[in-house]
């Protein structure tokens, strides 16, 4: 582990410290801690706050019907979205893909699931819109690929 990403929100990032804590006393070494406002969650605007019950879903999950929404009323597009992880995966996974291009390495990002499902999505094919991310029941482990100059997922 060479780094812990998570949003300046103190509900993600007080559990980042303490796998920050925990990762350095195993290693022995000193991590990269990022505290980043483009990790925080998605604004859901006329949503923000209510419960899940008063979300208008139909017959669908309405948490999934949130993650499908281009726009939400007086919430985050998702354009604001797309830029915060190209954000996020420009200034801080790709200069660590670049500097670690020849060894294994690995970074904890710790954020709301539906950010990390935006991640995700962009660096296994480029585009924070696919379907919603589900991770397979047999997969332990996801695996940051790089060229050298940019990372992508594998699974």
């Amino acid at each position: 582990i060479i780094a812990v990403a998570s949003s300046d929100l103190q509900r993600t990032y007080i559990p980042a410290r303490l796998m920050a804590d925990y990762f350095m006393q195993k290693s022995g070494k000193r991590l990269h801690e990022y505290q980043l406002r483009l990790l925080r969650e998605r604004h859901v605007g006329i949503y923000q706050g209510r419960d899940i019950s008063e979300i208008p879903s139909g017959d669908s999950d309405p948490l999934n019907w949130l993650f499908l929404q281009d726009s939400i009323p007086k919430g985050e597009h998702i354009e604001e979205i797309e830029e915060r992880i190209n954000d996020f995966v420009k200034e801080v996974i790709n200069p660590y893909a670049q500097r670690y291009r020849d060894e294994d390495v690995a970074m904890v990002v710790n954020g709301h699931g539906w950010l990390f499902k935006y991640l995700v999505n962009k660096l296994l094919d480029g585009n924070v819109r696919s379907k919603p991310f589900t991770q397979p029941k047999n997969l332990e482990k996801i695996t940051l690929m790089t060229d050298g100059s940019s990372a992508k997922l594998i699974s």
